[in-house]
């Protein structure tokens, strides 16, 4: 069985290639929210985080109602294309229709939490980040790294280190296990290299790209877990949950990434057609 069909994957990358010339041909250089082709494209982009997040949901173990799915992939490829606007409003509402389907009691909360998340992506993409050079690139993956395998350790050693987890899969039970704290440790810091080295090899502008969507996937985690302690559930299922929504932001990094490298190659020989037809 073909899961994934090359031709639909191209058709769907001109779909998205075609709306962001669009947008960016009739909105100019002061993007707003006032302009009847921004809105109408807003309302597209909506519906693709809807559709997006809604399709593939599988429910988190231990929790109240909480689910995993891959609507970062979108929520991130709206806002890094469209700017933090578009994508605050294209991410909350969308994700708050998926969940107003799948998990009402998150609905209220993830209005806010995944509109600030596209936000952050957007606004840092677009307008923090831009024209950033290579050796402020540099610097800023040392700190992300300190930062990133600091916080796994500890919150590793911390939290996920003091108990036994069982998970339930559909009618089935996955025996106990314990996870280690040396794990955790081990785990930062292989984050930390990691960190490091793609400072010192990537392109700064994916990276630039790369930290935005970390930052926005940051506010995600929090938001839900601050979400989940104040109306949802105790704190001990609350953590359970984090490492979920940290594997929902990474798979969105991967995809998006890309995924928008694409579009935007795309979109630079759209317009350059254009300008040539035209001459």
């Amino acid at each position: 069985m073909e899961l994934i069909c090359p031709t639909r994957v191209h058709a769907a990358e001109v779909a998205l290639e075609e709306i962001h010339a669009e947008l960016k041909a009739t909105s100019g250089p002061k993007r707003g929210l006032t302009n009847s082709r921004t809105i109408a494209l807003t309302a597209i982009f909506t519906a693709f985080v809807f559709v997006t997040t809604w399709a593939f949901t599988i429910g988190i173990p231990t929790t109240n109602g909480g689910y995993f799915d891959i609507g970062e992939v979108m929520v991130y490829i709206v806002a890094i294309l469209e700017g933090p606007y578009v994508g605050a409003i294209a991410s909350g509402v969308g994700s708050m229709l998926s969940d107003a389907a799948v998990s009402p009691a998150y609905a209220p909360g993830t209005l806010v939490i995944k509109a600030a998340e596209g936000f952050v992506v957007g606004y840092l993409t677009n307008r923090t980040f831009s024209g950033q050079t290579r050796s402020n690139w540099r610097i800023l993956s040392v700190v992300m790294g300190l930062a990133v395998g600091g916080l796994i350790a500890f919150l590793g050693t911390t939290y996920w280190s003091v108990s036994s987890y069982q998970f339930l899969i559909g009618p089935f039970s996955l025996p106990n296990f314990n996870i280690p704290p040396l794990f955790w440790v081990l785990l930062g810091g292989v984050a930390l290299v990691g960190i490091l080295l793609v400072g010192v090899f990537m392109d700064e502008k994916i990276g630039y790209m790369t930290l935005a969507i970390l930052a926005g996937g940051s506010v995600m985690v929090l938001g839900y877990f601050l979400y989940n302690i104040a109306f949802i559930e105790p704190l001990a299922p609350a953590v359970v949950e984090v490492p979920f929504d940290i594997g929902q932001a990474l798979i969105g990094l991967l995809v998006a990434v890309p995924v928008v490298r694409r579009v935007r190659k795309l979109a630079g020989r759209h317009v350059g057609s254009g300008r040539a037809g035209s001459d």
